[in-house]
Order: structure tokens, then sequence, then C-alpha cells
């Protein structure tokens, strides 16, 4: 244990198994879904956005489905 005070806990960890050289590779691979489905859901947004500012203009307020829409879909990504 070190005597630096700037932190409550020290924590340190040793590898089990060394990590396997092509992991990486693997996880981009499970990337593409990812990016694809957040694609379709800026889609989503963008259409949102554009049907809540025309509801904005005429009622004068944000619908709140439009609103949890586009928060969520902003939170994922």
């Amino acid at each position: 244990m070190s005597n630096d005070k700037r932190y409550p806990v020290s924590v340190t960890g040793a590898l089990e198994q060394p990590l396997s050289r092509w992991l990486f590779l693997v996880k981009w691979l499970l990337l593409i879904p990812h990016f694809i489905v957040l694609a379709v859901l800026f889609v989503g947004v963008v259409l949102a956005v554009v049907t809540a500012l025309f509801a904005i203009t005429f009622t004068g307020k944000y619908p709140r489905g439009r609103f949890d829409f586009n928060v969520g879909a902003l939170r994922w990504a």
C-alpha cells in the first residue's frame, strides 16, 4: 500500500490469463449492430423533432411522447 493519502481506497489487480491478441477485432465487430440501431434511432429522432416542431408551433406544447423518445435515443447514444 502506498503512502499516498489523496484517495481513501487503493485497489490493485492482476490478470489471471493473458488477453487474446484478436479480441479487439471481435469487439469492433460487435459495434456494427449497435451503429445500425443508432442510425435507425437517429432517423426516428429527426422525424420526432420535425413533428414536435409543428406540434409546438400549433399547440405551444412539446408532446411528451416525442420528448421521451428523443431523450431515450440520445441517452442510449
